[in-house]
């Protein structure tokens, strides 16, 4: 398994250059908290990640999709059930968004772009 600094630096490269500094400490906050907070869970992280940090993540070239796989390597630091959460959550997200032809992952050019999330994750 790759170390969590490694991950989180693969991370950051996603991210705009004004944003890295920002991306390292938030990630790391994160796993911190998720391993020694009682109060702090996967289920009460992943939205605010979701809507405040993923979402800031451009769609264009996989760029959204690779970050998610690599959050998702990240949680293995914290336990392979917070790691499926994570995908499996994702995995609804975006199933239910292509059922109305939309994607949290692809920035669609037109209708024949559909892409399954399986194939990028």
């Amino acid at each position: 398994m790759r170390s969590k600094e490694e991950i989180i630096n693969d991370i950051s490269k996603l991210v705009c250059r004004t944003d890295q500094k920002f991306a390292i400490n938030y990630l790391g906050g994160v796993i911190d908290d998720l391993n020694s907070n009682l109060n702090c869970s996967i289920e009460r992280i992943i939205r605010p990640m979701q809507s405040y940090f993923i979402r800031a993540i451009t769609r264009s070239e996989g760029k959204r999709a690779l970050c998610i796989s690599l959050i998702q390597e990240l949680l293995l630091h914290v336990g392979t059930e917070e790691s499926l959460f994570f995908k499996k959550h994702f995995e609804e997200l975006e199933y239910n968004l292509n059922q109305s032809g939309r994607s949290f992952l692809i920035k669609y050019q037109n209708n024949n772009d559909y892409q399954d999330i399986n194939r990028l994750i």
